[in-house]
């Protein structure tokens, strides 16, 4: 079956290399080609862009360079095969790979003028804010030197006007304007870096505060000693790992997520030539997704956290672009390490990965490789995850499995399992009542903190909170098991100390009486013949519904009469004379000869005593 690409509103990129001046007449053949192939594809560069978690502008500029690199042509391309079905099947990567290796072999600038010429390294002198546009051009491409070039030709009679251009750099990206202060030091430029933090601050406070989080300790923030202090640590000294992980938080933090996570996933990779990958069994059992090395790629990815320990948003961009890409193992192997070193970061960063990739992470971490594990290793990202994210792989588990026992076991641990019980009622009342269920097979009713009392708990709080959705959980609950229904509606009224318990689980029954009136009275009758059931539940079912209470007894009636017959003394014992006269007055009917009537008036009369002993007497002698 062949593909048919459905064409995208918008205009289409230009296809004939002739009309293009991007460069060398190689690169013009470049570019064009990969516009035909968008074209065909029927994708747009802005959905690339998208993908890929960054701007189309971005993407734009980098593309229409004289010399565009390879990560971002092949970005383009593979984004292509993917709309096209996820196979290479006309073979795009090799003929794009073998026109972009052509168009390097020719200087660029040869042919005619770049339709989106790169900055001027050279913007020229600086007069106060000056010109502004070339130096986020220069910015933009990362040429933090050359800027901090330009603004220390300015000298300090200009200061005022450099902090100006460092306050218009800083509000885009104080990451950035950190960088040229960075790069001015590294020319050796201390004092004049110290000079342009204070007249950035003289401008804008809040900016230089933000750009201030962003520079390292070697780095003041103030013209403090007389003699610039020797830093405790130079960039020279930082050891490769520190050194990448700036380099890579510095990219995320300009929007190149894609290329900071290309870069790691790169650098993780194994070398075709290199065959001791595929011998060696254990480095075999680390690869992953496209043959990334998982441990190695993991190092880089937490990398970053030395590169921008205080913005976990870096991390979580990382690893939502990773998940995008196939490797929500990976990630799911970062969260975990994290785990080991700093629970409240990882929590943090699992809530601030965008949600389906959060639950790609979670599906992830049952398996190793190609190895399902199970649970076990998901249980601390469970925990840290939010309530619908946890929700929602909960349910898709029990839908998956052949019985729910995991992801029960896993409800009754969690932190937060109120909000997500509550989530999983809402998304799909069905597989909660099936997990549910699995919990009931085998609880017990005695204890105090036993995990029954607990997901119990949690259910009743759901039914305070929305009776309705509670009570579709409750209706298949009756459906799968009335007498483990039984025992969930025990427990929800003894287990909590709230005081309107009663209240809120004879709510819940209602509700189901209101969803499915004679299957769920056949079902609660079924159910109340145990001698243990709170009778008293459907006595307030009753109260709050006379014409609920008649349907209860119609049904009680129809379901066992001798036994609800011979229970009459003990309702009325149990003060449950709502429901004991509504079962009365049906048993008159059914039996006139009987003393019933005569029971039903004295017991709503206020005689109770007397009901009682009538009651009594006449089924004794049954």
């Amino acid at each position: 079956m062949t593909l048919t690409p459905k064409r995208r509103p918008g205009r289409k990129l230009a296809e004939d290399p002739a009309r293009m001046a991007y460069g060398s007449p190689e690169a013009n053949e470049l570019i064009a080609r990969i516009h035909q192939i968008v074209n065909n594809s029927g994708g747009a560069l802005a959905e690339a862009a998208q993908r890929r978690g960054m701007q189309r502008q971005t993407l734009d500029r980098l593309l229409h360079k004289a010399q565009p690199d390879w990560h971002v042509v092949e970005l383009v391309v593979t984004y292509c095969i993917e709309e096209t079905g996820g196979q290479d099947r006309h073979g795009w990567l090799k003929e794009v790979n073998g026109l972009w290796e052509k168009s390097r072999t020719t200087a660029p600038g040869t042919g005619a003028a770049t339709a989106l010429p790169a900055p001027d390294p050279d913007p020229g002198p600086l007069p106060g804010p000056g010109p502004l546009v070339p130096l986020l051009g220069l910015v933009l491409e990362g040429r933090y030197e050359l800027v901090a070039e330009h603004l220390a030709d300015a000298g300090p009679v200009d200061a005022s006007g450099v902090g100006e251009v460092l306050k218009e750099i800083g509000n885009r990206s104080p990451g950035a304007a950190a960088a040229v202060i960075q790069a001015a030091v590294a020319q050796g430029r201390r004092d004049m870096a110290d000079t342009w933090m204070q007249a950035l601050e003289d401008c804008a406070e809040d900016v230089a505060a933000a750009v201030r989080r962003h520079l390292p300790p070697d780095v003041p923030d103030v013209v403090d000693p007389p003699e610039p202090a020797v830093p405790a640590v130079s960039i020279a000294d930082l050891d490769p790992t520190a050194f990448e992980g700036k380099r890579l938080a510095l990219l995320v933090r300009r929007g190149d997520v894609a290329q900071a996570a290309t870069d790691i996933l790169v650098r993780a990779t194994p070398d075709p030539e290199n065959d001791s990958a595929r011998t060696d069994i254990l480095s075999g059992m680390s690869l992953g997704h496209d043959g990334v090395h998982i441990p190695n790629a993991a190092d880089g990815v937490l990398a970053l956290r030395q590169g921008d320990a205080e913005d976990l948003h870096t991390l979580a961009a990382v690893l939502g672009s990773l998940v995008l890409r196939g490797h929500a193992e990976l990630a799911a192997v970062v969260l975990r390490r994290l785990g080991e070193d700093d629970t409240a970061l990882a929590t943090d960063i699992l809530q601030a990965v965008p949600r389906p990739q959060a639950l790609a992470v979670l599906r992830a971490s049952t398996t190793v490789g190609f190895m399902t594990i199970g649970f076990g290793a998901t249980e601390a990202l469970l925990a840290r995850a939010p309530a619908p994210v946890a929700a929602d792989f909960l349910l898709a588990a029990a839908r998956d499995g052949q019985g729910a026992k995991e992801p029960a076991d896993l409800l009754m641990e969690l932190p937060h399992r109120t909000e997500v019980l509550h989530c999983m009622a809402v998304g799909d009342h069905q597989q909660t009542a099936r997990v549910l269920n699995v919990v009931a097979v085998d609880w017990s009713l005695t204890g105090h903190n036993t995990p029954e009392r607990r997901i119990t708990a949690s259910f009743l709080h759901v039914a305070g909170a929305d009776s309705t959705v509670a009570a579709r959980v409750l209706l298949q609950f009756l459906r799968f098991n009335s007498r483990s229904a039984a025992d969930l509606l025990y427990l929800m009224e003894t287990t909590s100390a709230q005081g309107d318990a009663t209240q809120v689980t004879a709510r819940a029954l209602t509700g189901t009486l209101d969803l499915a009136p004679s299957v769920a009275a056949t079902l609660i009758a079924r159910m109340a013949r145990r001698e243990d059931f709170p009778i008293r539940l459907l006595e307030q079912v009753s109260v709050d519904n006379p014409t609920h209470g008649t349907l209860l007894a119609t049904h009680m009636m129809a379901q066992d009469l001798a036994y609800f017959r011979s229970q009459i003394p003990s309702m009325i014992r149990q003060q449950a004379t709502t429901l004991a006269a509504e079962l009365l007055q049906q048993l008159a009917g059914q039996e006139p000869e009987a003393p019933w009537t005569l029971i039903r008036q004295a017991l709503t009369a206020g005689a109770t005593e007397a009901a009682l002993a009538n009651a009594d007497a006449y089924i004794a002698t049954r």
